[in-house]
Parts: structure tokens; sequence; C-alpha cells
């Protein structure tokens, strides 16, 4: 869902997800890169794409774009996430000029409680851009 200029998503980690198996053997819990990565799709690609269509770019154009994770900045963890729980991820957008987006993005549990915030820049590759 896309408003103003922030993004929301919604993800649900099952239990079977491939990355439990060793993190951690009998206490599995969501690695901190999968958490980092959920925040750059959303914040990141979704919210650049988002931003992009406002603005006018083609989705044509877009499509054969590529968008580069480049910087994870005051990243900070406040609480594991478990197999079966369900995450909201916010994006807001800092800033969005030739490409680059820089975006302060958050990840809470569903029913509330922070899981980890920072903030994300990233850049659209292939063509020219916004």
């Amino acid at each position: 869902m896309l408003e103003g200029g922030s993004i929301l998503s919604r993800y649900r980690f099952r239990e079977d997800e491939y990355f439990y198996a060793g993190h951690f053997p009998n206490r599995p819990i969501t690695p901190g890169v999968i958490l980092v990565e959920a925040m750059a799709q959303t914040g990141l690609v979704a919210l650049g794409i988002a931003l992009m269509l406002r603005r006018g770019i083609p989705g044509e154009k877009i499509e054969k774009m590529a968008f580069l994770f480049a910087l994870a900045d005051r990243v900070q963890f406040d609480q594991v996430v478990y197999p079966g729980e369900t995450i909201l991820i916010e994006g807001g957008n800092l800033l969005f000029r030739r490409g680059t987006i820089r975006s302060e993005v958050r990840i809470q549990k569903d029913g509330g409680g922070s899981v980890c915030r920072g903030i994300l820049t990233g850049r659209a590759a292939g063509g020219e851009h916004a």
C-alpha cells in the first residue's frame, strides 16, 4: 500500500523457510540479514517503483531496471522474529533523485512491537531515471 511518500507491506514467515534449519537448531529465529532484505524490498524496491510510476516513468522501462541495494545505516534490532510470525514493513521516502532512493524503514510485529529499523539507500540502474 502506497500513501504519500511512504509504503507499507506485510509478510508472514512460513515455518518451513530454508534458513530456519541452521539458524538456530532447536530454536529457530529469522536471521537479521533476512529482515534487512525485507526492509530493502519494501523501502527501496517497491517504494522506488511506486515513485517512478507516480512521476510518469513507463512500467515497461521500469521492468528493465535493476534495483541495487547500496547502504544500510543506523540499523538497530529490538527483538527477534520467530517462524510463523507476521511482520509489517513501513518505508518512508527521504530522498528520490536521479535514480537514487533513501528510505527510513522499520519493521514491527503484527500486533505491535518494534523489530528493527534503519536508513537504507539504493539505486535504480538501467536507463535514465526521474
